[in-house]
């Protein structure tokens, strides 16, 4: 059993976390460390560790380090800005950040209290925890939800070895621990979408000194750098952003809430599409010489992947260097195999040209392309457009916004 805890343990614990473990130790740099007696085990919100002086005071000095590293995992993954959202159920998003935390903590190896919610004690056996613990919060949140009932699930507090709290307004940032703790922010995605910015650029700060820190002392794992790499700079693909960029045409309108659950830990919020309908879209595609039936595959199962999920029309346009074919689908026809003729240069304008000659009251155009082409029409037109480059070159269209096949 430890000696009686105080601030002066928690620095001491993290001093051995810069020399063990120079990111982790680094990164718990940049949180407060206070002791609260009214938690039953420790938390974080963000910018403090707290801990319970009885309960931290029962661990080993090797457990009192793995609790740490738990709120430090936390933090990393922005636990403390995603779990509060309104339709997540508090206790099982807690469970769910706790399974991802301490299967992360088991990884790195750290000592951890045997009644914290572990693999040999979960209830859906071993395989299983470790299949949630690859999730990200949300779709972990969903899973739990989904499998179990939440009152047959243990209270956080009595086998949570680290609560997650929401975090303090702007402008509420205690530093060295000696605040009172008090929460006077909604937390999570309850924040302004101004204020998560802001405690995203915080946490990616800390996160990036950590990093270069533990680079400088070569003491970075490959996988580890891989993950903050995908924090730090996250890469989401085209067919996540473009489904929801069509959200805001849905004849609902566009929310937040709930968030695509796949990027949300990355700090990337995309609204899910929430509208009875898309109404009708545009889709061109480029069929120049250079494109080859790989890429075309990609994009017809993206508008298969849209077509049999919302209701919808889209018009099909094949161009080249002049419109080649043309197709209109309805929701009934799904999924489709449009016919893509082509071959020959590339031009824009024809398509434009299509759309208004036919009248088409489309809400906006998806046009897919290599880029390597700039005939564009010299007016923009009255619909949104959604150009998706598949090769690695500038492009710059005069309208319209630009997105890149990752």
């Amino acid at each position: 059993m430890a000696d009686k805890v105080s601030v002066d343990t928690l620095t001491k614990v993290r001093v051995g976390l810069l020399l063990d473990n120079p990111f982790i130790g680094t990164l718990a740099t940049s949180l407060g460390l206070k002791i609260d007696n009214d938690k039953p085990t420790a938390y974080t919100n963000g910018y403090e560790i707290g801990v319970n002086e009885k309960f931290y005071e029962s661990l080993t000095r090797k457990e009192q380090t793995g609790v740490m590293a738990h709120e430090i995992f936390h933090v990393m993954l922005m636990h403390h800005i995603r779990m509060f959202a309104p339709w997540m159920d508090p206790k099982i998003a807690q469970i769910a950040a706790d399974i991802i935390v301490n299967a992360m903590c088991l990884e790195h190896k750290f000592d951890f209290p045997s009644d914290g919610i572990l693999p040999e004690t979960w209830e859906g056996g071993v395989q299983e925890y470790f299949k949630i613990s690859r999730m990200s919060l949300e779709e972990a949140v969903r899973y739990l939800g989904g499998n179990y009932n939440p009152e047959d699930l243990p209270e956080p507090g009595e086998i949570s070895t680290g609560l997650c709290e929401m975090p303090p307004m702007q402008g509420d940032n205690p530093s060295d621990g000696d605040g009172d703790g008090e929460q006077n922010g909604k937390g999570g995605l309850g924040l302004s979408e101004e204020q998560i910015r802001q405690e995203e650029t915080r946490v990616k700060t800390a996160i990036a000194k950590a990093f270069q820190v533990a680079k400088q002392q070569g003491d970075m794992s490959g996988d580890m750098e891989r993950f903050i790499q995908d924090i730090l700079n996250p890469k989401v693909p085209w067919t996540e952003i473009i489904r929801a960029k069509l959200a805001s045409h849905s004849k609902r309108d566009a929310k937040w809430f709930p968030p695509n659950r796949r990027y949300v830990w990355q700090g990337i919020y995309l609204p899910s599409l929430q509208g009875e309908s898309l109404g009708h879209i545009g889709w061109g595609t480029d069929t120049s010489g250079s494109v080859d039936q790989p890429t075309i595959d990609e994009f017809n199962a993206e508008l298969n992947g849209l077509g049999t999920t919302y209701e919808m029309t889209v018009t099909c346009i094949s161009c080249d260097s002049e419109v080649r074919h043309v197709e209109k689908f309805n929701q009934h026809d799904f999924p489709v195999t449009p016919e893509w003729r082509g071959g020959g240069g590339t031009n824009y304008r024809p398509v434009f040209r299509y759309i208004a000659e036919e009248g088409l009251n489309i809400r906006a155009l998806v046009y897919i392309t290599d880029g390597h082409c700039n005939r564009f029409p010299d007016e923009k037109p009255p619909y949104d457009v959604y150009w998706i480059v598949w090769d690695d070159v500038p492009f710059n269209p005069p309208f319209g916004e630009t997105i890149y096949v990752q």
